[in-house]
Formats: C-alpha cells, structure tokens, sequence
C-alpha cells in the first residue's frame, strides 16, 4: 500500500483521527475493486450540494486507479463554498467574492479558533496542490486512493464544525447552488 501524504496525515491527526476504522476498511474493499465499498465511501459525502459533491460522487467510481485529483479539487472546493458563505452571513460579501479560499481563510480567522485556522489553512494546502501541482514523478500521481479516502473524510468533519456557522452554508449544502444567488444588495 501507498504511504499517506505527510499533510493529509498530519491534518487527520490534528481532527482526533475521525473513523480511522472505517477508512481502513474502505481502503481494503476499493483496492480489491469492490464495488460495495465506492458506493459506500459515496454515502459519506453524500451528493448535495450538486456542485461539488456530486461530481466528487462521479469520480469515485474511478478509483483506485484515477480521479484522486479531481475528488480532492471538488471536496476542496465545497469547504472553500462553506467559507464564503459563513463570510457572506458576517457581511464580508465585497471582500471574499474574488478572494481564493486562502484569502478568504485570513478574513476568517477572527471567527474561529486558532487550531481550526490551522486546520482549515492545512486543508488549503492539500486543496491547491490538487489544483496547481503538476511537478511529480511521470507516471506517477499526485496523490493516491489512499489521499483520497483520507480526504473524503477530512472534508466531512470539516463541514459538520462548519455547517453550523451559518444558515446559508446550511441553505447552500441542502439546497445547492439553485436555492441562493449572490446579490450584493442584500
């Protein structure tokens, strides 16, 4: 088996290593191909918002072989939507509209903790490199299935300490993108 990326160890770690049994055993079943297995490393997440959630759903059928990268960037980009949305409710909505989900992390570091800062700001590290980082071994992968589960996970303890911060945050992940537009009137 593939060694865990150092910072998703260490993020994992520093959330009190959230369902460690339940990944060992999602890990098992997908590197056997199970097909059990992807539809329950599915569930966990579940699929709305649509956007981003569904698509991490497509993707995992994909695995163990490929489509790490693209789950990583789409449940990157679901914390990256709850911030902006818990931002929006403390009335920041010209300042974080342009701003990537580190800049938007700096103006939210006032609400939160400084361990969540620190976690949310790990999480942003892993969140970019499967965006921007192409400079790996060819042949290789940036991340593994490993990464992936991991980060699935990671992406759900993350949402339950977010999600009650804001009620459009909540709006947003029962509802998805139809249900709120952003006005910079309101």
């Amino acid at each position: 088996m593939s060694q865990l990326d150092k910072n998703i160890e260490k993020l994992f770690k520093s959330l009190g290593s959230p369902e460690k049994d339940h990944i060992d055993s999602l890990i098992k079943g997908i590197n056997n191909k199970d097909p059990d297995s992807i539809k329950e490393l599915m569930e966990v997440l579940g699929t709305k918002p649509k956007r981003p959630l569904y698509y991490v759903a497509t993707h995992l059928r994909y695995l163990p072989e490929f489509g790490s990268r693209d789950v990583m960037r789409y449940c990157g980009d679901y914390i990256d939507q709850l911030v902006r949305f818990i931002l929006e409710d403390r009335r920041y909505l010209s300042k974080w509209f342009l701003k990537p989900l580190g800049g938007n992390l700096k103006l939210f570091r006032k609400y939160i903790e400084p361990e969540l800062y620190e976690q949310l700001m790990l999480f942003n590290k892993i969140y970019t490199s499967a965006k921007h980082d192409f400079n790996h071994e060819e042949d290789k992968c940036r991340f593994n299935y490993i990464d992936t589960i991991y980060y699935i996970f990671i992406t759900k303890h993350l949402a339950e300490i977010l999600l009650p911060m804001s009620e459009r945050a909540q709006d947003y992940n029962n509802h998805g993108n139809t249900f709120y537009s952003y006005n910079p009137k309101d």
